[in-house]
């Protein structure tokens, strides 16, 4: 029943379903597309809010926690909701500075910073992107 629910708003990936309420409410919460929402989830931690890796990216949406005003990896973990809304609330400012998805997503993959200093930089995020945008959704409609 669940998954049908899911395919109905777009989710067709398993490790979504724990989490699919909660990708609604923060999707509308901060004016993004919850399949944009679904598909960071897959492409930084395909699921898994334990997932962290080398350079400090934790949680669900591979949040870094290292940047001063963040909560900690310890606190992003332990709390999905907490990691969904921040890493929304990340790529919402981030698209109202950029005024684009695709430059957002670049920037959220390398930071802003990172994107200052290399703007060619973070298309493999695109790619990984529109990778799982093809394999995940059913209906897909941009922002």
């Amino acid at each position: 029943m669940l998954l049908v629910i899911l395919s109905v708003i777009g989710f067709t990936h398993p490790a979504l379903e724990p989490y699919a309420d909660l990708i609604q409410k923060v999707s509308i919460e901060y004016h993004i597309n919850a399949q944009v929402v679904a598909t960071i989830i897959m492409v930084e931690s395909r699921g898994d809010n334990d997932a962290n890796n080398e350079s400090g990216s934790v949680c669900l949406m591979g949040i870094n926690s290292h940047v001063n005003g963040r909560p900690s990896a310890k606190q992003l973990m332990d709390d999905p909701r907490l990691c969904l809304e921040w890493g929304t609330r990340i790529l919402r400012e981030t698209m109202n500075e950029t005024g684009n998805l695709n430059d957002a997503l670049r920037i959220y993959n390398v930071g802003l910073q990172g994107w200052r200093n290399c703007p060619t930089c973070g298309q493999g995020m695109i790619t990984l992107y529109d990778k799982y945008r093809k394999e995940l959704w059913v209906n897909w409609g941009e922002e």
